[in-house]
């Protein structure tokens, strides 16, 4: 048998920790705008599908099945990494992957051999700019995917 003190202490710990993981999905959707949500809703629709859906991919907007009830519509994660593993798969992630991994590490390569040859302010400026593309790219989205931003990326 629990004592009121007890009971009213223990409420207001569990009032506390709802409080922060508020506070942390607040902070979340206000970094992520909302993708988080679709990425579990894909990270679900992942762990349901068959091996071949997992390999091969789910498509556009995961397996969405459309009911007469009002279910939301399909939606992309629009995080570009995110959107690539779960649209194409195992297989296609991998083989997107190929040039980044294949050149990052040729760019890695020839700074580490060449440093004082190759590090200059146009350089630095090309190195900020493909770490910053990259870096929205996973965050934000519509960096890879999408031709009126991902035109940009292309001319750095």
């Amino acid at each position: 048998v629990e004592k009121p003190e007890e009971k009213a202490k223990i409420e207001v710990e569990v009032k506390k920790e709802l409080e922060k993981e508020q506070k942390k999905e607040n902070q979340e959707n206000l970094i992520f705008s909302g993708r988080q949500v679709y990425e579990e809703r894909h990270k679900q629709f992942f762990k349901e599908a068959p091996m071949s859906q997992k390999l091969l991919g789910m498509g556009y907007a995961g397996n969405f099945k459309y009911n007469e009830q009002k279910q939301p519509d399909p939606k992309l994660i629009e995080m570009d990494f995110h959107d690539w593993f779960y649209d194409f798969g195992i297989i296609g992630f991998v083989l997107l992957m190929i040039p980044f991994i294949y050149y990052g590490l040729r760019i890695l390569l020839a700074f580490a051999t060449r440093f004082k040859d190759i590090f200059n302010i146009k350089y630095g400026m090309i190195s900020a700019s493909l770490l910053l593309a990259l870096g929205i790219a996973y965050i934000a989205g519509h960096i890879l995917t999408a031709p009126g931003v991902g035109i940009y990326f292309v001319v750095v």
